[in-house]
């Protein structure tokens, strides 16, 4: 061991030290450097950010999203010569082409070279550009090229003023068919091009005879060819064009269909069963709304035919009724009187205290439609030591995060006496499908629960999209027992949405841009199965039972009892 006894040798010994450790030390990490580029381009301090990209893609060539960046602060400072070769350079990386494609396309026309625009724009365009619209119109950066005849011809978005109605329909149904190839993610995966295109020649042939709505509609059916949940019209809510509801809430099952809920004064119906639908059966009702479903499987018939049959116009362009403002409901009561009814139609946003067949049932609602408006819940049953966590929608709440939910659920559950966790799934329609992943690893670290017989997920036909996502994660990482219905969407399935907006009518239609794989590639499969067959019938709605969890509760009983026999 030394001993330093002259301290100005160990101040020489520090300094030299120092001086070596300078040698050595590692350089700042190009992580590091992103980090504060980063923060430089939150602060519009390109040129700043500018010297330190230039750095980073240097040091990381490999990483497309260095590139963009580095594009975007070259293109914030007019570098767009620079811009345009970085952008390039993220497009051979599969960096978001289409969106580079326009940001390429925007560099021209600043520059004023506008072949090479408009060749980059038609680029974007075929790629799938899904911001077409809105921010074709109202970008600034595309004025240089705005007013040259290429570009309304390109892009569609401009009509000429003074269109007849049917001019301007014609001209939306164009747009439509267009953009239903360009940005689909696959159109032609199930529907041919010579039938796509019949149907919507079809419809431009229809459209003088027929109303405003039912080209809507039939919009609609045209989207339901594409053979995908996502890819469907947005209904009009408000405008020129609202559409209109009818005060009542259907629920088919098996074969009937049944009023799960409707306005007050209509109290006397809730729960009964249909025996007339306006001119029709209900039967025959459902087989008519079917084509106009978009759906990745049959789950999603009886999910999406009652709601849409509960619409004013689509009753009146299926012609089930003689008057779409005043429809006919012939009911079988619970008690057993057949009654007519008169359902007037009002718009979306008019209020109604609905009625349901909980609130009408002796006993007390069930836990699985007492809080189906929150997007996730628990309550802890301790007489079962089972949590019944309830997860409606993938999407945080505005005071809480699904993250921190995640860990206030799991830590409870690791300092409670539970053994059991229910996760009820049925009402999920889908959200963020990026924030199941605290859900999933909870579930993976929580041995207490992730135990076969210990998890159930309940699925039904509402189970879909982003739910959809984190049903199969929970499926593919943990022991979960699925059980209720089939789920409304297949393992891997085209989603998403980029909404795209008709030029002269303003509706909203959304051409399934995404393929999701969160399954094997192998996965053929139509839905997540139940384990556990558990389907909604009548009889448990009318009576405030919920038939998956008393399945589940069976199953844990049997369980328990053969255990405690083996011992």
């Amino acid at each position: 061991m030394m001993h330093w006894t002259d301290r100005r040798l160990v101040s020489t010994f520090v300094a030299v030290f120092a001086l070596s450790w300078a040698a050595v030390a590692p350089a700042e990490s190009t992580l590091s450097k992103a980090a504060k580029a980063n923060t430089l381009v939150r602060a519009r301090q390109w040129d700043e950010a500018a010297a330190l990209y230039a750095q980073i893609v240097k040091e990381n060539p490999f990483l497309d999203a260095y590139w963009r960046m580095h594009a975007t602060v070259n293109y914030h400072l007019g570098r767009h010569e620079e811009a345009i070769n970085c952008y390039e350079k993220a497009i051979e990386l599969g960096g978001r082409p289409a969106d580079c494609m326009y940001n390429i396309a925007c560099s021209y026309s600043l520059l004023e070279k506008r072949d090479q625009a408009f060749e980059w724009l038609g680029r974007a365009i075929e790629a799938g550009f899904l911001d077409q619209g809105e921010l074709l119109r109202n970008d600034s950066d595309l004025d240089a090229i705005r007013s040259d005849p290429r570009f309304n011809k390109l892009t569609g978005v401009m009509p000429s003023s003074g269109l007849t109605r049917d001019q301007a329909w014609r001209y939306d149904l164009d747009f439509f068919a267009r953009r239903m190839a360009e940005v689909h993610f696959d159109l032609y995966r199930v529907l041919s091009k010579e039938r796509f295109d019949e149907a919507v020649a079809e419809l431009r042939r229809d459209a003088g005879n027929l109303k405003d709505h039912q080209i809507i509609v039939r919009l609609q059916r045209i989207c339901a060819m594409a053979g995908d949940g996502h890819t469907g019209v947005r209904f009009p809510h408000h405008g020129e064009n609202a559409f209109h509801r009818y005060p009542v809430e259907y629920i088919s099952l098996g074969e009937e269909m049944y009023v799960f809920a409707a306005a007050k004064e209509h109290r006397a119906i809730v729960g009964g069963r249909i025996l007339r639908f306006g001119k029709v059966t209900p039967q025959d009702a459902m087989k008519a709304v079917t084509p106009f479903i978009s759906l990745d499987n049959s789950m999603w018939v009886p999910f999406m035919g009652p709601h849409y049959l509960s619409i004013a116009e689509v009753v009146d362009t299926l012609i089930l009724v003689e008057d779409m403002n005043r429809m006919s409901l012939v009911v079988e009561t619970v008690g057993g009187e057949q009654l007519t009814v008169y359902l007037k139609s009002q718009a979306f946003h008019d209020r109604n205290d609905f009625v349901s067949v909980a609130d009408v049932a002796d006993a007390p609602a069930p836990l699985w439609l007492k809080t189906t408006k929150e997007p996730f819940w628990f309550e802890h049953l301790e007489d079962h030591k089972l949590v019944f966590f309830q997860y409606n929608e993938v999407q945080n709440k505005p005071d809480e995060p699904i993250a921190d939910f995640a860990q206030r659920l799991f830590e409870f559950i690791d300092s409670h006496p539970v053994d059991y966790l229910v996760i009820d799934m049925r009402h999920n329609g889908g959200g963020d499908n990026f924030l199941n992943q605290p859900i999933v690893h909870g579930l993976i670290k929580c041995e207490k629960i992730n135990r076969r017989g210990r998890l159930f997920v309940i699925i039904g036909r509402h189970t879909f999209s982003a739910a959809m996502n984190g049903a199969v994660d929970i499926e593919r990482n943990t022991h979960a027992l699925f059980v209720g219905e089939p789920t409304g969407s297949s393992p891997n399935f085209v989603g998403e949405g980029k909404n795209q907006i008709l030029p002269c009518s303003r509706v909203v239609f959304n051409p399934s841009p995404v393929y999701w794989q969160s399954s094997t590639a192998t996965d053929q499969r139509t839905w997540i199965a139940p384990d556990i067959v558990a389907e909604p019938n009548i009889e448990y709605l009318r009576t405030n039972l919920d038939p998956a969890m008393e399945a589940i509760l069976d199953y844990i009983r049997e369980q328990t009892e053969e255990q405690s026999a083996s011992r």
